[in-house]
């Protein structure tokens, strides 16, 4: 729950890297964009594995039933068009 500006995620992304879409809200559900939207969800790799995951690419989905906050899933391979 922290946002990409965030000191948590600057001390994170000192050891790891953010394998999620900062350019997609993941909280509110019930707001997903405008002034209350927030990327506040994270996946991380650490760096050691971090080029295992290079053709790899995150989505918010736009599931809003089970949370406040969207799901964020991985996938491997080309991203669609």
């Amino acid at each position: 729950n922290s946002t990409p500006d965030s000191d948590a995620i600057a001390e994170l992304k000192k050891g790891f890297v953010a394998l999620s879409d900062v350019t997609k809200a993941t909280w509110p559900t019930d707001a997903p964009t405008g002034g209350k939207a927030r990327t506040i969800d994270w996946i991380f790799v650490d760096r050691a594995h971090a080029a295992q995951f290079a053709d790899a690419y995150a989505e918010v989905l736009p599931d809003a039933q089970a949370s406040d906050h969207f799901p964020i899933t991985v996938t491997f391979g080309r991203r669609p068009e």
